[in-house]
């Protein structure tokens, strides 16, 4: 299938002797484009890391 098909109930093939009470007419599935990218889970090797404190910027106890 691709963006924009439908499929409708008058195109569903069912077994003998199963009838659907709707109007064939409706639509049971459609598919269309994404509207956005979906964003990635973060991973371990994804995250972003805390810098280590600066040993610069340390007090030293002299």
């Amino acid at each position: 299938m691709e963006a924009g098909h439908k499929i409708m109930v008058q195109d569903l093939k069912l077994p003998e002797g199963i009838e659907i009470e709707t109007e064939g007419d409706r639509e049971v599935v459609s598919v269309s484009h994404p509207k956005g990218q979906a964003e990635e889970p973060e991973t371990e090797e994804t995250a972003v890391e805390e810098p280590a404190a600066d040993s610069a910027n340390a007090v030293s106890a002299e």
